[in-house]
């Protein structure tokens, strides 16, 4: 677990963080906020889709929509005309 821990200097707040060591003790040395994201961004870098791999997901994602849509249409159709002469 990960614990936030502010601190001042130099006329500015730095924002470190550092081993909670609610599990037991932790030897790792806290880590500035800048070191951490470059960390978090080169570990989520390989999932990051280009705009092209954006842009054909949401036309699948449209083309599945309007296949339910048909369908529920359809089956509210096949309900309406079942009901139509109550």
């Amino acid at each position: 677990m990960i614990s936030a821990q502010w601190a001042k200097g130099r006329g500015c707040v730095y924002r470190y963080y550092r081993c909670s060591r609610k599990t037991g003790g932790c030897r790792e040395p806290y880590l500035a906020e800048g070191q951490v994201r470059e960390q978090v961004l080169g570990l989520l870098s390989p999932l990051a889709l280009t705009a092209s791999d954006a842009t054909q997901i949401f036309a699948l994602i449209d083309c599945e929509a309007d296949k339910e849509c048909e369908a529920y249409n359809s089956a509210f159709s096949v309900l309406q005309a079942k009901f139509e002469p109550l």
